[in-house]
């Protein structure tokens, strides 16, 4: 744990000293090819983090504790950086960067700040490099730059302008950091001055930033790379950013299509500018999460045809997507207002007592509706399941599962599928209630072509669906993670235009910002799970 503690101290003193100044000069290790870049802005980090106060953080006390019993002059040199951050010879204010991109199939990651005081910076670097391994540092010339001599991975260099850290995946040798660091020196052409996209990115940032192109995201896609493609969005950029209040974490999202990719989205929109809420009346006005969209269908299609979104939920349904495109209206609204207890029992577990393999389910009751231009999708899945399915009336019923049933209805175009028959009879019958969706506060994003909702407030769920799902929580079944999800009260998310999506983490009123509530959330927890490990190990 001593070694431990020794290296994180270490890391994070060098990069602590060297942080970015007024200059902008450092932006320029940013190469053009960059697959992406994290922006954070220490200043307001700081701030709202109330950092001021580090002896609140029970992870700087063991840190701080760690390193005091190392070296005395250490001890002094964290004091006086602690009471003057400027004394070490740096500016706190100005943006860090990290980027990143895949070489030969291995993931590069830098990160670059402004050095401000060089000789500075090296002479604190001696008083700790001494404190922590005993001896005296080296330093040597490397293409302009100061490294470490024997520090290879991390790979950490600085010049009187310029600081820089690279590091890689596992498996990457040394030769090829060394390869990486020499083309980010040697490149004269940079992304801030380059790309208006990451420019706006800059102007525009908040708290934490990230900006990443098409090219970045092909590492999550499945798609072949064969594959003919409608739309090549390897050029396109994406900006998300994320800004903490008092009351809760708003964030962002911003597409910045290349000038070709544009032009074809203009003339296909995806979103439509209103949707038409006329069906919300069958919903219940009591909402745990929803999600409401208005698109058209045809150009959505064509846009995220290639992107394999929702291909396995589609496949295992057997969705003719196609039909679905010439039937669908565009406007669909999907609500979890409810749930129900029940039990379950798997026979592949059973090997004794049946009773031992009965456990307690909780199955949440939703409605999904879509306005329709025609009964051609319905009528087409109906006989694709027509095995399954058994028609009861004026609607049809589908076994998901041994404990589900899904009800489907078609009237007055529209498509109703839920799993509670209530709420199927209730809209056969044509029963609305006084108080609907429509009423409720939920229905106050709907002006907007997609908005979504989800309670974060599990106090606000029934007991047993509380129990359920801090069991399947990671230490859900904690206190500590629990305090963590007390302080949280609702997300809500929306697309504001065709480009542009925006939303809020609403967390309970605190008289600290939400960022400082979440680090003392997270160090609590921390801090006790560390004593429990020390505990177990003995030490």
């Amino acid at each position: 744990m001593n070694k431990f503690l020794k290296y994180c101290f270490f890391s994070v003193t060098i990069l602590f000293l060297a942080s970015c100044s007024k200059t902008e000069d450092y932006t320029i290790l940013i190469p053009t090819d960059a697959d992406f870049v994290a922006l954070i802005n220490p200043k307001s980090i700081a701030e709202k983090g109330n950092f001021k106060e580090l002896e609140q953080y029970k992870v700087f006390q063991l840190a701080e504790s760690e390193i005091k019993n190392q070296n005395p002059e250490i001890e002094e040199l964290v004091e006086s950086i602690k009471n003057n951050p400027t004394s070490a010879g740096v500016d706190i204010i100005s943006p860090i960067y990290i980027f990143g991109q895949k070489i030969n199939g291995k993931n590069m990651v830098a990160l670059a700040a402004n050095m401000r005081d060089k000789s500075q910076f090296e002479n604190h670097l001696k008083t700790v490099y001494k404190g922590l391994y005993k001896k005296e540092i080296s330093f040597e010339n490397n293409n302009g730059f100061t490294t470490i001599s024997g520090v290879n991975k991390p790979f950490i260099a600085w010049n009187k302008s310029q600081f820089l850290v690279i590091a890689s995946e596992f498996g990457v040798g040394e030769k090829s950091i060394k390869e990486y660091f020499t083309k980010i020196i040697s490149d004269k052409h940079s992304l801030a001055k380059e790309n208006n996209s990451f420019s706006d990115f800059v102007k525009t940032s908040q708290d934490i930033n990230i900006w990443y192109t098409g090219n970045f995201l092909k590492n999550f896609s499945k798609s072949k790379e064969d594959k003919k493609k409608n739309l090549d969005f390897t050029k396109s950029s994406w900006v998300n950013s994320l800004s903490f209040t008092s009351d809760g974490i708003n964030f962002t999202q911003k597409f910045h299509p290349d000038a070709a990719t544009k032009v074809e989205l203009q003339k296909r929109p995806m979103w439509k500018s209103r949707i038409n809420t006329d069906f919300f009346k069958y919903f219940p006005a009591q909402s745990y999460a929803n999600v409401g969209l208005g698109i058209y269908p045809s150009n959505a299609r064509y846009i995220f045809e290639d992107q394999n979104i929702f291909t396995e939920f589609l496949e295992q349904y057997e969705i003719d997507l196609a039909k679905l495109e010439q039937s669908f209206e565009g406007e669909a609204l999907l609500s979890i207002y409810d749930f129900e207890i029940g039990r379950k029992f798997n026979p592949n577990d059973f090997f004794g007592k049946k009773d031992d393999f009965i456990k307690q389910a909780v199955y949440p009751q939703f409605i999904l509706a879509g306005k329709m231009k025609n009964r051609t999708f319905f009528d087409e899945f109906i006989k694709t399941h027509q095995e399954n399915i058994k028609e009861v009336g004026s609607y049809y019923l589908l076994p998901i599962s041994t404990n589900m049933n899904l009800y489907l209805a078609y009237k007055n175009n529209l498509m109703f599928v839920t799993n509670n028959l209530i709420s199927m009879n209730q809209y056969l019958n044509n029963h609305v209630k006084e108080k609907n969706f429509v009423t409720s506060r939920f229905s106050n994003n709907a002006r907007n072509p997609m908005f979504g909702y989800v309670n974060l407030n599990f106090e606000q769920y029934p007991e047993q669906v509380q129990e359920y799902i801090y069991q399947r929580i990671p230490f859900g079944n904690t206190k500590e993670v629990q305090t963590i999800l007390s302080n949280f009260d609702y997300i809500d998310y929306r697309v504001t235009n065709e480009y542009t999506k925006t939303g809020k983490i609403h967390m309970k009123k605190s008289d600290k910002n939400s960022l400082e509530v979440l680090l003392l959330l997270l160090d609590e927890a921390y801090s006790l799970f560390f004593s429990q490990s020390q505990q177990q190990n003995g030490n």
